[in-house]
């Protein structure tokens, strides 16, 4: 018996071009998760399918041990934090995120602001 044929298209999975692509392209080079990027988008693409595109256009994994913090610095402390991060061959991101790590790790707070 030949199955019935009938109209109803179906769904295929979303590709991610143009404006959307760029975006998606941006945030995960600023360390976004692609859960954090599906829900900017509004839900519309999936977690796993933004993961997926990511993979094959070589973008960074999702870094599930580390959060990105944004840090406010002056003009001049962020170009002075560029010379100083050139110097040993590393990312500014790279430098910051160093000293702050140890920073932390050692509580050195007081040591390093000087509250007068």
């Amino acid at each position: 018996m030949r199955r019935k044929t009938t109209n109803i298209r179906r769904k295929r999975s979303r590709s991610v071009k143009g404006k959307v692509a760029a975006f998606v392209g941006y945030q995960k080079g600023r360390g976004t998760t692609s859960n954090d990027i599906s829900r900017m988008l509004g839900g519309r693409f999936g977690a796993p399918n933004i993961r997926r595109m990511c993979s094959r256009w070589g973008l960074p994994e999702d870094d599930r041990n580390s959060k990105v913090i944004p840090v406010r610095v002056s003009n001049a402390r962020a170009a002075q934090l560029k010379v100083l991060a050139g110097r040993r061959n590393m990312a500014v991101e790279d430098w910051a995120g160093r000293v702050l790590e140890v920073c932390i790790k050692d509580d050195m707070y007081n040591a390093v602001v000087d509250e007068d």
